[in-house]
């Protein structure tokens, strides 16, 4: 009995981590020792069928585990994907802000230089700061 709780875990985390190639060759091994068993003659039928069914139910969770774990990882890459690209769109909307205010305030010191000779210099003296706002 005791062997056999660990013949249960081996198969659950047989499917659980290991690859299907490891899971193929591990699963010949377990129905190879169950068969030869029921061959020696320590186990009849009745307890080869339930036998049979722990093993698959154990492989079928080790399964169903393995399928969450990589859904809840590809999860969280889509999640850290998304955040990454808000980042990038509210970067993008800083720098473009802080470009166009560079672009707004160098047209109005060329529209105001006529009239207002230091207008120009107070412009580029606020496009020359704009840069160091716009890249913290």
């Amino acid at each position: 009995m005791f062997t056999a709780s660990f013949l249960v875990l081996l198969v659950s985390a047989l499917f659980r981590w290991g690859s299907g190639r490891d899971a193929v060759i591990g699963s010949f091994f377990v129905v190879a020792k169950v068969a030869a068993a029921s061959l020696a003659g320590s186990i009849n039928g009745g307890e080869l069928a339930t036998g049979f069914a722990v093993m698959f139910a154990a492989a079928t969770l080790g399964i169903a585990i393995r399928f969450r774990a990589a859904a809840r990882l590809r999860e969280l890459d889509q999640a850290k994907l998304l955040e990454r690209e808000r980042l990038a769109r509210d970067l993008h909307d800083t720098v473009a802000h802080h470009a166009s205010a560079m672009a707004i305030r160098a047209q109005a010191g060329i529209a105001a230089s006529a009239s207002q000779p230091g207008a120009a210099v107070e412009a580029l003296r606020v496009i020359e700061a704009e840069p160091s706002r716009a890249l913290p």
